[in-house]
């Protein structure tokens, strides 16, 4: 949600940087929540960022890094 609020930010006209902070207790739920953001993040670099699904890339670029990935 910290990247949908900072892309929020934007679409409304903030031309400056854009803080967004988390305010965490600790507990065994927060963390939980935490982690699974933090994998979901990550799956999002694995598949969607590694795979290069943008309007500049080319199908050979795409299946080249995707294959890449997956080795």
């Amino acid at each position: 949600m910290d990247l949908q609020a900072q892309d929020r930010a934007h679409r409304i006209g903030q031309k400056s940087e854009v803080r967004v902070f988390r305010l965490v207790a600790n507990t065994v739920i927060e963390e939980e929540i935490l982690s699974r953001a933090q994998y979901k993040k990550n799956l999002d670099e694995i598949l969607i960022q590694a795979g290069l699904y943008n309007q500049k890339s080319t199908d050979v670029e795409r299946n080249e890094k995707l294959v890449n990935v997956l080795i």
